[in-house]
């Protein structure tokens, strides 16, 4: 079975390549709904981002390996992967952002109570998770 981190770099540079594709086809959108000047995202921005996501840790617990990257969000925040085994290989369960009010602390700035936002946990989920 492939590692983790060859694992999320393969996702990651498909994901990128996804994302080229994707801008590409949203470009007669912008140019006919929106004024010339305006774009409601940077297309550019978004591919490089999304080729930048690196892995910071891996660690494995009992069912399943979470790891942590940066770099999607211009190092702003630290996105956190759970992955399970599958077979031979790995699945991604689920994807979270670390907060951005409270940098993944999960207290409020001057630390007297739990974030408003993540609820204390410091990440919020990206997504659902199914039921």
């Amino acid at each position: 079975m492939k590692s983790v981190q060859d694992f999320l770099s393969e996702y990651f540079r498909l994901r990128t390549e996804s994302h080229k594709v994707s801008c590409a086809s949203f470009v007669p959108v912008i140019e006919r709904f929106f004024a010339q000047g305006y774009d409601p995202f940077n297309p550019k921005l978004s591919i490089a981002r999304s080729a930048a996501e690196k892995v910071l840790a891996v660690s494995a617990s009992e069912g399943f390996t979470e790891v942590t990257t940066s770099g999607f969000t211009d190092g702003q925040w630290r996105a956190r992967y759970r992955l399970i085994a599958s077979g031979d290989t790995w699945r991604i369960s689920s994807v979270e952002w670390e907060c951005g009010v409270c940098h993944g602390s999960g207290r409020s700035k001057n630390g007297s109570h739990e974030c408003k936002l993540c609820k204390g946990k410091g990440w919020k989920l990206l997504g659902n998770l199914a039921v």
